[in-house]
Protein backbone atom coordinates (compact mmCIF):
# COMPACT_ATOMS: atom_id res chain seq x y z
CA UNK A 1 0.00 0.00 0.00
CA UNK A 2 1.28 3.95 -1.01
CA UNK A 3 0.11 7.35 -1.06
CA UNK A 4 0.99 7.27 -5.15
CA UNK A 5 -1.99 7.63 -8.04
CA UNK A 6 -3.80 9.43 -4.57
CA UNK A 7 -5.63 12.88 -5.96
CA UNK A 8 -6.67 15.75 -4.47
CA UNK A 9 -10.20 15.65 -2.60
CA UNK A 10 -13.20 15.44 -4.96
CA UNK A 11 -16.55 16.61 -3.87
CA UNK A 12 -18.16 13.42 -5.38
CA UNK A 13 -17.38 10.93 -2.05
CA UNK A 14 -17.72 8.10 -4.53
CA UNK A 15 -15.22 9.82 -6.77
CA UNK A 16 -12.85 10.29 -4.06
CA UNK A 17 -13.20 6.84 -2.07
CA UNK A 18 -12.75 5.40 -5.71
CA UNK A 19 -9.18 6.86 -5.42
CA UNK A 20 -8.50 5.95 -2.08
CA UNK A 21 -9.48 2.54 -2.85
CA UNK A 22 -7.36 2.18 -5.85
CA UNK A 23 -4.31 3.71 -4.41
CA UNK A 24 -4.42 1.32 -1.23
CA UNK A 25 -5.05 -1.72 -3.54
CA UNK A 26 -1.56 -0.78 -5.20
CA UNK A 27 0.61 -3.13 -4.08
CA UNK A 28 -1.31 -4.10 -0.44
CA UNK A 29 -3.17 -7.05 -2.04
CA UNK A 30 0.15 -8.62 -3.50
CA UNK A 31 2.08 -8.05 -0.31
CA UNK A 32 -0.79 -10.09 1.19
CA UNK A 33 -0.65 -12.81 -1.19
CA UNK A 34 3.37 -13.54 -0.10
CA UNK A 35 2.50 -13.52 3.10
CA UNK A 36 0.05 -16.15 2.22
CA UNK A 37 2.56 -17.68 0.46
CA UNK A 38 5.29 -17.98 2.73
CA UNK A 39 2.24 -19.60 5.07
CA UNK A 40 1.04 -22.13 2.87
CA UNK A 41 4.37 -23.25 2.31
CA UNK A 42 5.41 -23.51 5.99
CA UNK A 43 2.36 -25.30 6.59
CA UNK A 44 3.04 -27.62 4.32
CA UNK A 45 6.17 -28.58 5.78
CA UNK A 46 5.06 -28.97 8.91
CA UNK A 47 2.80 -31.14 7.67
CA UNK A 48 5.39 -33.35 6.15
CA UNK A 49 7.32 -33.13 9.06
CA UNK A 50 4.39 -34.84 11.08
CA UNK A 51 4.20 -37.00 8.59
CA UNK A 52 7.58 -38.26 9.58
CA UNK A 53 7.47 -37.81 12.67
CA UNK A 54 4.75 -39.05 14.22
CA UNK A 55 0.91 -40.52 13.26
CA UNK A 56 -0.74 -37.97 11.75
CA UNK A 57 -4.78 -37.89 12.71
CA UNK A 58 -5.64 -34.09 12.83
CA UNK A 59 -5.42 -31.42 10.29
CA UNK A 60 -1.97 -29.35 9.65
CA UNK A 61 -4.01 -26.49 8.27
CA UNK A 62 -5.92 -25.77 10.80
CA UNK A 63 -3.42 -24.46 13.12
CA UNK A 64 -2.79 -21.51 9.98
CA UNK A 65 -6.22 -19.94 11.17
CA UNK A 66 -4.90 -17.85 13.76
CA UNK A 67 -1.97 -16.03 11.69
CA UNK A 68 -4.04 -14.66 8.95
CA UNK A 69 -5.75 -12.81 11.96
CA UNK A 70 -2.90 -11.47 13.66
CA UNK A 71 -2.56 -10.34 9.93
CA UNK A 72 -5.68 -8.62 9.14
CA UNK A 73 -5.20 -6.94 12.80
CA UNK A 74 -2.13 -5.16 11.53
CA UNK A 75 -3.22 -4.45 8.21
CA UNK A 76 -6.40 -2.64 10.74
CA UNK A 77 -3.67 -0.83 12.67
CA UNK A 78 -1.35 0.33 9.59
CA UNK A 79 -4.72 1.37 7.82
CA UNK A 80 -5.98 3.79 10.57
CA UNK A 81 -2.32 4.75 11.93
CA UNK A 82 -0.23 5.12 8.93
CA UNK A 83 -2.25 5.18 5.76
CA UNK A 84 -5.03 7.04 6.83
CA UNK A 85 -3.25 10.65 8.02
CA UNK A 86 -1.00 10.48 5.11
CA UNK A 87 -4.41 10.13 2.62
CA UNK A 88 -5.81 13.39 4.49
CA UNK A 89 -2.70 15.18 4.14
CA UNK A 90 -3.14 14.12 0.43
CA UNK A 91 -6.96 15.49 0.46
CA UNK A 92 -8.65 12.58 0.59
CA UNK A 93 -11.68 12.80 3.33
CA UNK A 94 -11.64 10.46 5.99
CA UNK A 95 -14.52 9.58 4.76
CA UNK A 96 -13.04 8.63 1.76
CA UNK A 97 -10.75 6.77 2.91
CA UNK A 98 -12.67 4.83 5.81
CA UNK A 99 -14.93 3.69 2.13
CA UNK A 100 -11.94 2.62 0.34
CA UNK A 101 -10.33 0.57 3.36
CA UNK A 102 -13.62 -1.15 3.50
CA UNK A 103 -13.20 -2.19 0.47
CA UNK A 104 -9.37 -3.24 0.73
CA UNK A 105 -10.50 -5.23 4.03
CA UNK A 106 -13.23 -6.95 2.73
CA UNK A 107 -10.97 -7.96 -0.75
CA UNK A 108 -8.57 -9.14 1.81
CA UNK A 109 -10.60 -11.01 4.08
CA UNK A 110 -12.80 -12.50 1.15
CA UNK A 111 -9.45 -13.54 -0.29
CA UNK A 112 -8.13 -15.47 2.83
CA UNK A 113 -11.36 -17.09 3.43
CA UNK A 114 -10.93 -18.39 0.39
CA UNK A 115 -7.79 -19.61 0.73
CA UNK A 116 -8.35 -21.49 3.69
CA UNK A 117 -11.33 -23.09 2.48
CA UNK A 118 -9.11 -24.21 -0.26
CA UNK A 119 -6.35 -25.14 2.03
CA UNK A 120 -8.64 -27.80 3.32
CA UNK A 121 -9.67 -29.22 0.59
CA UNK A 122 -6.50 -29.65 -0.71
CA UNK A 123 -5.26 -30.67 2.52
CA UNK A 124 -7.73 -33.75 2.52
CA UNK A 125 -7.09 -35.02 -0.78
CA UNK A 126 -3.70 -35.52 -0.54
CA UNK A 127 -4.15 -36.49 3.65
CA UNK A 128 -6.38 -39.28 1.39
CA UNK A 129 -3.79 -39.90 -0.91
CA UNK A 130 -0.90 -40.79 1.58
CA UNK A 131 -3.51 -42.52 4.25
CA UNK A 132 -3.76 -39.91 6.74
CA UNK A 133 -6.52 -38.83 8.78
CA UNK A 134 -8.49 -35.75 8.09
CA UNK A 135 -9.71 -34.69 11.17
CA UNK A 136 -10.63 -30.77 12.40
CA UNK A 137 -10.82 -30.61 16.12
CA UNK A 138 -10.42 -26.92 16.47
CA UNK A 139 -14.10 -25.51 17.21
CA UNK A 140 -15.75 -24.15 13.76
CA UNK A 141 -18.90 -23.85 12.06
CA UNK A 142 -17.63 -26.25 10.31
CA UNK A 143 -16.81 -30.02 10.53
CA UNK A 144 -14.92 -30.64 7.14
CA UNK A 145 -13.42 -29.47 4.48
CA UNK A 146 -16.45 -30.12 1.92
CA UNK A 147 -18.20 -27.33 3.88
CA UNK A 148 -16.74 -24.55 2.20
CA UNK A 149 -19.98 -22.56 2.08
CA UNK A 150 -19.25 -22.28 6.06
CA UNK A 151 -15.63 -21.97 5.82
CA UNK A 152 -16.11 -18.69 3.57
CA UNK A 153 -18.53 -16.70 5.72
CA UNK A 154 -16.73 -17.85 9.24
CA UNK A 155 -13.12 -16.55 7.82
CA UNK A 156 -14.74 -13.65 5.85
CA UNK A 157 -16.08 -11.97 9.05
CA UNK A 158 -13.37 -13.38 11.32
CA UNK A 159 -10.93 -10.99 8.90
CA UNK A 160 -13.18 -8.72 9.21
CA UNK A 161 -13.27 -8.16 13.13
CA UNK A 162 -9.84 -8.75 13.76
CA UNK A 163 -8.78 -5.87 11.28
CA UNK A 164 -11.52 -3.64 13.18
CA UNK A 165 -9.58 -4.42 16.78
CA UNK A 166 -6.63 -3.56 15.33
CA UNK A 167 -8.27 -0.24 13.70
CA UNK A 168 -9.66 0.60 16.95
CA UNK A 169 -6.80 -0.21 19.29
CA UNK A 170 -4.36 1.78 17.03
CA UNK A 171 -6.72 5.17 16.78
CA UNK A 172 -6.89 5.01 20.57
CA UNK A 173 -3.11 4.70 20.92
CA UNK A 174 -2.50 7.60 17.96
CA UNK A 175 -5.14 9.74 19.45
CA UNK A 176 -2.28 10.02 22.77
CA UNK A 177 0.29 12.60 21.44
CA UNK A 178 2.09 12.78 23.76
CA UNK A 179 3.11 9.24 24.99
CA UNK A 180 4.30 9.67 28.41
CA UNK A 181 4.27 7.08 30.47
CA UNK A 182 0.51 7.11 31.68
CA UNK A 183 -0.54 7.24 27.90
CA UNK A 184 1.38 4.38 27.11
CA UNK A 185 -0.54 2.66 30.32
CA UNK A 186 -4.08 4.42 28.70
CA UNK A 187 -3.42 3.11 25.32
CA UNK A 188 -2.65 -0.48 26.85
CA UNK A 189 -5.84 -0.19 28.84
CA UNK A 190 -7.60 0.71 25.86
CA UNK A 191 -6.71 -2.37 23.78
CA UNK A 192 -9.44 -4.19 26.09
CA UNK A 193 -12.18 -2.41 24.85
CA UNK A 194 -10.80 -2.57 21.64
CA UNK A 195 -10.20 -6.34 21.11
CA UNK A 196 -14.21 -6.59 21.78
CA UNK A 197 -14.97 -7.18 18.49
CA UNK A 198 -12.47 -10.62 17.68
CA UNK A 199 -13.24 -12.23 20.81
CA UNK A 200 -17.17 -11.62 20.37
CA UNK A 201 -16.76 -13.20 17.27
CA UNK A 202 -14.36 -16.09 18.50
CA UNK A 203 -16.70 -16.44 21.18
CA UNK A 204 -19.80 -16.98 18.96
CA UNK A 205 -17.68 -19.29 16.94
CA UNK A 206 -17.15 -21.27 19.48
CA UNK A 207 -20.34 -21.54 21.27
CA UNK A 208 -22.00 -22.27 18.16
CA UNK A 209 -19.06 -25.16 17.56
CA UNK A 210 -19.84 -27.07 20.72
CA UNK A 211 -23.41 -26.75 20.56
CA UNK A 212 -24.67 -24.16 22.90
CA UNK A 213 -25.82 -22.08 20.43
CA UNK A 214 -27.33 -23.11 17.02
CA UNK A 215 -25.13 -22.56 13.96
CA UNK A 216 -27.34 -20.10 12.14
CA UNK A 217 -27.25 -18.48 15.41
CA UNK A 218 -23.61 -18.70 16.20
CA UNK A 219 -22.85 -17.53 12.61
CA UNK A 220 -25.75 -14.14 13.12
CA UNK A 221 -23.28 -13.77 16.28
CA UNK A 222 -19.81 -13.69 14.25
CA UNK A 223 -22.12 -11.41 11.50
CA UNK A 224 -23.34 -8.77 14.65
CA UNK A 225 -19.55 -8.36 16.02
CA UNK A 226 -17.86 -8.04 12.88
CA UNK A 227 -20.32 -5.16 11.76
CA UNK A 228 -19.69 -3.58 15.74
CA UNK A 229 -16.49 -3.69 15.22
CA UNK A 230 -16.40 -2.36 11.83
CA UNK A 231 -19.34 0.66 13.05
CA UNK A 232 -16.57 1.30 16.09
CA UNK A 233 -13.48 1.64 13.36
CA UNK A 234 -15.00 4.43 11.43
CA UNK A 235 -16.50 5.90 14.95
CA UNK A 236 -13.67 5.54 16.38
CA UNK A 237 -11.35 7.94 13.93
CA UNK A 238 -14.11 10.00 12.43
CA UNK A 239 -13.00 12.90 14.71
CA UNK A 240 -9.56 12.00 15.64
CA UNK A 241 -7.47 15.25 15.45
CA UNK A 242 -3.80 14.90 13.17
CA UNK A 243 -0.31 15.73 14.27
CA UNK A 244 1.20 18.28 12.94
CA UNK A 245 -1.53 20.43 13.23
CA UNK A 246 -2.92 19.76 9.86
CA UNK A 247 -6.74 18.96 11.02
CA UNK A 248 -8.85 17.09 9.36
CA UNK A 249 -10.26 17.14 6.23
CA UNK A 250 -14.62 16.98 5.96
Amino acid sequence: MNTAGVTPMNPDLKDAAGAATRALLNGGPRLALWWWAVLIVSFAATAVTRGILTTVETSTWQWAATAPKIMMLIVGAVLAAGFLPQYVSHGISRRAFSLGAGVVTAVLALTGAVIMAAGYGIEAVVYDAVGWRHVIDEPHLFTGPAQWYLIIPEFTLLFVAWTAVGWVGATGFYRLVGFNRWDWLLGTLLLIPAALPGVAAEAFKTWSAQGRLPLLVGLAGILLASVAGAVAAYHSSKDMPLRGGTGWAV
